[in-house]
Parts: C-alpha cells; structure tokens; sequence
C-alpha cells in the first residue's frame, strides 16, 4: 500500500490513518476509512483532496500518514 502523498494515481480508496491520536479520531470519525479519495491539486507542500463526501486540503506530512489502495 502507499499513501495518499505517494499514491501513483490521483484516486483510490483510504485503508488507514496512522497519525496522532487526536487527527487519527477526528479522521476516522469524519468517516475517511473507506471512503474513495481524488487528488484535485498539489501545490507547495499541500494538496486539495475530494474525500467523497467532502474536500480539504491536507499537508504532505498528514498525507504521508494515510494509506491507500489505489
């Protein structure tokens, strides 16, 4: 698996959030744990993710943390 940081395409689905206790729960009950994911844009160290029910931008080092199936 890789994560979202390194995926190879710009979509896929979310199999883990491994990151610090308080985002790893916040995440996961914002339902992100399978749900389907499109990279919409990356630009200087962020990118703008559509999460299937809603979008946010992310900061390399929290999108090194999730991994996904692509």
């Amino acid at each position: 698996m890789a994560s979202i940081f390194d995926s190879e395409n710009n979509s896929g689905v979310i199999k883990s959030v491994g990151c610090d206790g308080d985002t790893h729960r916040r995440l996961v009950d914002m339902g992100l744990l399978g749900a389907t994911y499109r990279i919409k844009a990356k630009k200087r160290g962020s990118a703008l993710i559509d999460f299937g029910d809603f979008s946010a931008v992310t900061r390399d080092e929290l999108s090194r943390s999730i991994e996904v199936e692509q």
